[in-house]
């Protein structure tokens, strides 16, 4: 069975996947579209869930355009908006258009990831497949640093799948932990 989409829609595709970290890739096909020429195709070809529009500082792209192109094609699409500025005027045209939601840099993979999750609950509540918007099955895994939650979001990557799995690393760093989380996120 294939999986739902999620657009992201960017012009450049340098960094593209910090926007579709695990937390999404897990869930959804990601379908990512860095030309507006392609864009009416894509979107009707792809047919996303949600996008994600994100213009950068140095985009030729104005958000404004994009969202009314977007809008042409699917007139009800969850859209969540990286701006490249915000004022007020351009907060309450978004609105107008129907975003769903606006996030300003600078921000997290993980705040996207919780923004999408919210918006998918809001939109699609009885989707099997929903981002950890608020449970997270590797609670046991204690720490917020930027290496542990890597190491979280990894270990949910490689849980789902049938890879072997070599944990290594001294004594008392918690490889045990580390196989009880994989089994118990797997089907293992």
């Amino acid at each position: 069975m294939k999986k739902p989409s999620i657009a992201i829609i960017r012009e450049q595709q340098i960094s593209m996947f910090c926007h579709a970290p695990c937390l999404l890739r897990s869930c959804f096909e990601i379908v990512a579209i860095c030309h507006l020429a392609s864009l009416p195709d894509a979107l009707t070809a792809s047919e996303p869930l949600a996008a994600i529009l994100d213009v950068s500082e140095n985009s030729q792209w104005d958000e404004l355009d994009v969202l009314e192109s977007i809008r042409r094609v699917h007139q009800h699409l969850p859209v969540l908006v990286i701006p490249r500025r915000l004022s007020e005027e351009r907060l309450i045209r978004f609105m107008r258009l129907g975003v769903s939601d606006v996030i300003a840099p600078p921000f997290t993979c993980e705040q996207i990831s919780q923004r999408v999750a919210q918006i998918m609950a809001r939109y699609y509540p009885t989707l099997p497949c929903h981002l950890p918007a608020e449970r997270d099955d590797m609670e046991a895994l204690i720490g917020q640093s930027p290496r542990i939650r890597d190491r979280k979001c990894y270990l949910q990557k490689v849980a789902p799948t049938d890879s072997t799995v070599l944990i290594t690393g001294e004594s008392g760093t918690g490889k045990e932990l580390v196989a009880r989380l994989i089994q118990e996120n797997s089907a293992r």
